[in-house]
């Protein structure tokens, strides 16, 4: 594993390394708990309908994507007269909002090993197609990236950590 993340000094020196995957097409696992637990909730309709109705929709993008130009003219339509949700449209936009979820869990992840004394590295670099096949991953999976974590080593890091300036990434409105 340490080489498909081309040998960083932090997977060399990490004690563990946890790959963090997305499956865009796991939502159908997860449709029907949700479903369930908002009905049992009482939650509003509209987070009743959210799931029943609106993620459905969004979530399928059938075969080649054949639904996206649909799904994008409604959306543009309705779009005029109310706020709607734009994306996704495409199986391309639906691996993106896996992805995103995906990277949220892995920040709380690392921020959960740093509140126990642990160190982290957040690595993207790596071969994602050996990776899989190392671990017998679904064609349809995505690895987001891979988490080196355990105790501080000297030689786990090639510098001090560099930051970009607050106010060249936080725009103030």
């Amino acid at each position: 594993m340490i080489e498909h993340c081309f040998s960083q000094s932090a997977a060399r020196t990490a004690k563990e390394l946890i790959v963090i995957s997305a499956d865009p097409g796991l939502w159908r696992r997860s449709q029907a708990p949700l479903i369930e637990y908002v009905e049992k909730i009482k939650a509003p309709k509209p987070v009743v309908l959210y799931y029943k109705k609106l993620i459905p929709l969004m979530y399928r993008w059938g075969i080649f994507n054949s639904l996206a130009p649909l799904k994008w003219l409604m959306a543009t339509i309705a779009g005029f007269f109310r706020p709607i949700s734009r994306s996704p449209f495409t199986r391309r936009d639906l691996q993106e909002v896996a992805i995103k979820s995906a990277a949220l869990a892995a920040e709380n992840f690392v921020l959960a090993l740093t509140a126990q004394g642990f160190q982290t590295c957040m690595m993207e670099g790596f071969d994602e197609w050996r990776v899989k096949r190392l671990l017998k991953m679904s064609w349809s999976e995505r690895v987001v990236m891979v988490v080196g974590c355990g105790e501080a080593a000297p030689d786990g890091t090639w510098g001090p950590r560099f930051r970009l300036p607050l106010e060249s990434v936080v725009k103030e409105v």
